[in-house]
């Protein structure tokens, strides 16, 4: 994909504070390429769990994964147990098993001292779920 860097995206996954979450499409802006958040999720998925923070990156719309999956000594290993893991850092789900209305982590929320931070787009700004999936 064009403009995709999963590497460059590494700090941004690892700087998502406890009890927040961000969306594969925000890993993927961070990686270059905001269409690329398949891709994301396939790096991800292919990192073995050796990334920190990698279950707190969801699906857009608050759902976790149904595919995810990690080693079981390196932190949650399925989508139950990442639920779980975001659970106790106080994320709340709702009834159809989203990320309730908790604050998203941006890229740009990072500003100009994180590499991939768009131009002109700086502060911090939370969103909650949106309806579509990446």
């Amino acid at each position: 994909m064009p403009g995709f860097d999963f590497r460059r995206a590494i700090p941004f996954i690892e700087a998502i504070p406890y009890g927040r979450w961000t969306s594969f499409t925000e890993v993927a802006t961070a990686a270059g390429n905001p269409k690329a958040f398949m891709a994301a999720g396939n790096h991800m998925r292919d990192s073995d769990g050796r990334i920190d923070n990698y279950w707190r990156v969801i699906h857009n719309d608050g759902s976790v994964p149904e595919n995810f999956r990690a080693p079981a000594d390196m932190g949650p290993k399925d989508p139950y147990a990442a639920r779980q893991s975001l659970m106790k850092e106080g994320v709340r789900f709702d009834a159809n098993g989203a990320a309730a209305a908790t604050p998203v982590l941006l890229v740009w929320g990072l500003g100009e001292g994180f590499p991939a931070a768009s131009a002109g787009r700086r502060g911090c700004r939370h969103r909650a779920r949106q309806t579509h999936r990446g």
